[in-house]
């Protein structure tokens, strides 16, 4: 069995701001090893929150986002080798300070205010987000 450790991720500082506070791990670009605890614990926790239908969390990234990831990181107290500047910030994913991968695009917002599709942050303040049955 897998010793749960993270091979590499970054923090998500989100929304353009550096926040270094290491409360969300970005969900987009990560490397985990096979039989992850972390990412086992991850799932059951989004199945769980989604059974459940939970808005008792501050933002929709708690449910299964990049908030989750950080929770649950906080939560195990995970020890990993990656270092204090792996953020993902503005679209780009910067290890050590030096652009490693771009998210998305050079003319893509930064949000969710897009002309087609859902806004995620809109249908949680709606409680809208989960499906009904």
């Amino acid at each position: 069995m897998a010793t749960g450790k993270l091979d590499f991720f970054f923090f998500d500082e989100g929304a353009g701001v550096k926040l270094k506070n290491r409360s969300r791990v970005q969900n987009a670009f990560f490397g985990v090893e096979k039989n992850n605890l972390f990412l086992k614990r991850a799932i059951q926790r989004t199945i769980k929150n989604t059974k459940k239908k939970l808005y008792a969390y501050p933002t929709v990234l708690h449910v299964s986002g990049p908030g989750l990831l950080g929770n649950v990181y906080a939560h195990e107290q995970y020890r990993t080798n990656i270092s204090e500047d792996d953020y993902y910030f503005g679209n780009y994913f910067d290890h050590r300070n030096e652009r490693v991968v771009q998210h998305k695009c050079d003319a893509c917002t930064k949000n969710q205010d897009w002309a087609h599709g859902n806004n995620y942050n809109t249908l949680w303040n709606r409680k809208k987000f989960y499906c009904e049955k």
